[in-house]
């Protein structure tokens, strides 16, 4: 069955993409790549949409490849990935690639005992040194296990699924990795996720190992085998359907110890000013007198909580604002005069979006007095404060670092290339001659003098 192809990237830039009706994407044109904080990052992304006149539906395939050396940002582009996992439940959405992260053999905690045992069976890498990080864990470092809590994260908060090593488990002497690099390192970081509704679909999902040469890639693939209705005449193809993008908030900024008590007490003022209107006792006595459905106590409930949720994650942490179909032709060109402006190093990138950040909040809650926080004003000033401040001292010591190197360059120029080679100009012989006194001056041993010899002078 042969499908036809529409592409939306989603982050990154994509330099290599074949197929129908897919374009071509290079690093040049990085500025008119949909993304939001992470379309100036090195990973990428990007979604394709596949129909068939045989199949009655739509299948949503997102390639993923996430960059790891010396690049951060992983935080938003998983937020990225979580945001866009908004198709049409009946739409079987794929994620595959390599996320370059270590799941071991975690089951995804999503999975109730209600699943398939199926589900409980995953074979993955049993090495101790490739485990994901600690649920618990409030390191940001660039490393597979912290990546791999990252991924794990978003797979339960999505209720997506790892596929391979699962359908069917392998024999244990035969373990899925998926990457191999001399002499012996093997590990599993690509991997096939797709929502835990969808897996009666899965026949088979396996990796195929040794059927690329290493001189190609060292990374194996994955072949996954979806048993889709289809048939024999073609259907009428259905109306295009749109479902909002996923409500996210950059929840990673709790790590803060100064944001997470800013939070708190958000929460408490919100709860505070919501409690006259919301009559908890009243509410709960008409359950109990049967005068409101269960179903409508809990939907009245659960309404009154996420409202105090959100205004508090809104005006603290910040909403992720990932591109939809409708703004990216108007957002392009102010995402390629931002990304112009941004820097393309990890740490000055990161200040800047931090300042852009409290920039926001701090109009937001100026504009609309219904937000009307001063205590969350303040705390947006300071966090910008303390942002300008880390980002000049940053731009300074880089400044200076240039500079010492400039000098200590010139000076070891100045020696001589012969000298340069064996002597720089911090070599530890020169230190040690001078500490002996085993220089030699260049001034002559005596010096005419035409001072006056009255004492009175």
């Amino acid at each position: 069955m042969r499908f036809s192809t529409t592409l939306h990237s989603l982050s990154g830039a994509v330099n290599t993409i074949l197929g129908d009706n897919c374009t071509s994407l290079n690093s040049e044109s990085r500025g008119n790549v949909h993304g939001s904080a992470t379309s100036s990052s090195l990973h990428q992304t990007v979604t394709w949409s596949l129909l068939s006149p045989f199949y009655n539906d739509t299948i949503h395939l997102t390639g993923v490849y996430i960059f790891f050396p010396n690049e951060g940002n992983f935080e938003e582009f998983f937020d990225t990935l979580t945001a866009h996992s908004n198709h049409p439940s009946h739409k079987p959405h794929i994620y595959t690639g390599d996320f370059n992260a270590y799941t071991a053999e975690e089951i995804e905690s999503h999975i109730t005992p209600l699943d398939p045992h199926t589900l409980f069976r995953r074979m993955g890498d049993t090495n101790p040194a490739h485990s994901p990080a600690s649920p618990l864990t409030t390191a940001t470092a660039r490393a597979a296990d912290y990546r791999g809590r990252l991924l794990l994260n978003m797979l339960n908060s999505i209720e997506f699924i790892i596929t391979n090593c699962r359908f069917p488990p392998p024999p244990p002497n035969h373990r899925p990795y998926t990457f191999f690099r001399k002499p012996n390192t093997y590990s599993i970081l690509d991997y096939n996720l797709i929502a835990k509704r969808h897996a009666p679909l899965i026949r088979t999902c396996q990796v195929l190992q040794n059927v690329l040469p290493v001189s190609v890639t060292d990374h194996m693939p994955i072949h996954l085998h979806l048993d889709l209705p289809t048939s024999s005449n073609p259907v009428p193809p259905l109306p295009l359907q749109t479902s909002p993008a996923r409500t996210l908030y950059h929840s990673k900024r709790l790590k803060d110890p100064q944001t997470e008590d800013t939070f708190t007490s958000a929460l408490a003022k919100k709860v505070a000013k919501i409690t006259p209107t919301f009559q908890v006792s009243r509410l709960t006595a008409q359950l109990h007198s049967s005068k409101v459905s269960p179903q409508s106590f809990a939907d009245t409930a659960n309404a009154a909580i996420t409202e105090i949720l959100q205004h508090a994650a809104f005006v603290v942490l910040g909403k992720v604002d990932p591109p939809t179909h409708k703004n990216e032709a108007n957002k392009s060109a102010a995402q390629h005069n931002a990304n112009h402006h941004s820097s393309q190093k990890p740490q000055e990138a990161h200040l800047q979006h931090t300042i852009q950040h409290h920039r926001n909040a701090i109009h937001t809650l100026q504009q609309d007095l219904s937000l009307d926080d001063p205590d969350t004003l303040t705390f947006h000033r300071d966090k910008l404060n303390q942002a300008h401040f880390s980002l000049d001292k940053l731009r300074n010591l880089k400044r200076q670092g240039k500079l010492l190197s400039t000098i200590t360059q010139d000076a070891a120029n100045d020696v001589g290339p012969a000298d340069h080679q064996h002597n720089s100009m911090w070599d530890r012989d020169y230190l040690e001659k001078y500490k002996n006194n085993h220089t030699t001056s260049s001034l002559p041993q005596k010096t005419r003098c035409n001072a006056s010899p009255d004492k009175r002078i």
